[in-house]
């Protein structure tokens, strides 16, 4: 019995390998991460924990740009992921 559930793992694990170097995935892995962080720094910025130091109008102007850079990301990875899942289908 533990051959049949070590090969099973082994199959599990070979599957889950392959899947994840598809490099569309990692691709969308990658940018949705980034978007992450810049949606998170916009937020920083604009909180006063980045750059504390500049003027007001300098660090919302940046903190917004920062936010809107994240959100059109983050729009566009999951624009193109389900344009590819259509061309997939």
């Amino acid at each position: 019995m533990q051959s049949q559930s070590r090969r099973r793992l082994r199959l599990l694990s070979h599957w889950s390998l392959r899947e994840m170097m598809d490099g569309r995935k990692i691709s969308m892995l990658l940018t949705g991460a980034v978007s992450i962080v810049m949606l998170g720094f916009g937020i920083m910025v604009l909180a006063g924990w980045v750059f504390p130091q500049a003027p007001n109008s300098v660090r919302v102007m940046v903190g917004i740009v920062f936010l809107l850079m994240g959100v059109h990301r983050f729009l566009m990875t999951r624009l193109q992921a389900k344009q590819a899942e259509r061309l997939d289908e």
